[in-house]
C-alpha cells in the first residue's frame, strides 16, 4: 500500500553532484519534519537506468540540542510514496554546542524520485540544514 504525500520542495538533479538544501532558509526547529524531493530523472540522462547514490546532510548547530531522525523514501512518480523507508535512523542526538551530519549510501536504485525527510524530535532545537546528493551509474 502506498502513502500519498505532497512534495515540500523538489530539486532536479542534473549531474553527478547536487546541493538540495542550504543556508539559513533551511532550518530544522521545534519538532518539525523537513522533507526534500530529489528528481533523478535527468541525472546524466540516466532515466530508467540503475544508479548508486550517497546522500549527505549536515545540521549546523544554532541553539539548544540537536535531536532528530531521518527517513529516505523512493518513488517512481514523485507522488505516491511507500510507508516503509529504504533507509532510516530514529534518533541522532547531539547535546550542547555541536554540529551533526549523516551519510546514507543507496546502491542499485531504479526509482526516479527520492525523498529525504528530517524529523526533529526536540522541542527546542534549531539548526541550519545543508544537503547534498552524489550519483554514480551502477555497474
Amino acid at each position: 500500500m502506498a502513502l500519498t504525500m505532497g512534495a515540500v520542495g523538489q530539486t532536479v538533479v542534473k549531474g553527478n553532484y547536487q546541493a538540495f538544501a542550504g543556508a539559513t532558509a533551511d532550518t530544522l526547529t521545534a519538532s518539525v519534519t523537513k522533507s526534500y524531493v530529489l528528481d533523478l530523472g535527468s541525472t546524466g540522462g540516466w532515466a530508467g537506468k540503475v544508479y548508486d547514490c550517497t546522500i549527505e546532510v549536515w545540521n549546523d548547530y544554532q541553539s539548544d540540542s540537536l535531536t532528530y531522525g531521518y527517513k529516505i523514501y523512493r518513488s517512481n512518480d514523485g507522488v505516491n510514496w511507500p510507508r516503509t523507508a529504504v533507509d532510516s535512523v530514529t534518533a541522532v542526538t547531539t547535546k550542547g554546542v555541536a554540529d551533526k551530519n549523516f551519510q546514507a549510501a543507496l546502491t542499485a536504485q531504479t526509482a526516479r524520485f527520492l525523498k529525504v525527510s528530517l524529523i526533529a524530535t526536540s522541542q527546542t532545537q534549531k539548526s541550519n540544514i545543508y544537503g547534498y546528493i552524489y550519483v554514480n551509474k551502477h555497474d
